[in-house]
């Protein structure tokens, strides 16, 4: 159970400048519920606790776990329906390594798409130059390179092994039984 010292630090640091949480040591559920109440009569749609930067394209159905990062850029990440994206999974169109290192000037931005009806597993990365066909299962912890995968694609392992069509056949099954 949190304290009231740990509620009011929670609170400040909710509403400082950094929006930087310290979530007290073994406390982790209990802050997050604590936090989701404050944020009571928001729109509902997505747990407070998920960081959506830009405006990325997220259609209905999709629902996105906590402490999940979505970053897009001008419009390019876009989320089919239906999808579930775990507790912190990482969505991010942006690569800035080159601007650090002096080699450019801009931070290169490059589109995300998830097709519809796709799971990404706790703490999965999706790089910028990502497009996820429908159907397809992200597991957990898995960086997906950059590239075009085809529907009922399985992502496993680090490094990341891609096994194309793992799912069609049993998700054709699932959808003729219905």
């Amino acid at each position: 159970m949190l304290t009231d010292e740990e509620k009011r630090e929670l609170t400040r640091e909710l509403n400082g400048p950094l929006k930087l949480i310290r979530i007290p040591l073994g406390k982790s559920h209990e802050a997050t519920e604590f936090l989701k109440g404050l944020y009571r009569g928001g729109n509902g749609r997505f747990d407070p606790l998920v960081l959506i930067n830009g405006n990325p394209v997220i259609e209905e159905g999709t629902k996105i776990g906590v402490f999940a990062e979505i970053y897009d850029k001008g419009g390019i990440v876009r989320i089919g329906a239906n999808c579930d994206i775990a507790s912190h999974a990482s969505l991010n169109c942006a690569d800035s390594h080159k601007k650090v290192l002096g080699l450019s000037s801009e931070i290169e931005c490059k589109p995300i798409t998830i097709g519809e009806n796709v799971f990404i597993g706790q703490s999965a990365i999706i790089l910028g130059g990502t497009n996820i066909g429908h159907h397809s299962v992200i597991g957990a912890g898995v960086l997906v390179p950059p590239g075009d995968y085809e529907p009922y694609t399985l992502f496993v392992g680090s490094p990341c092994h891609v096994k194309a069509g793992y799912y069609r056949r049993t998700v054709l099954e699932a959808c003729q039984k219905d």
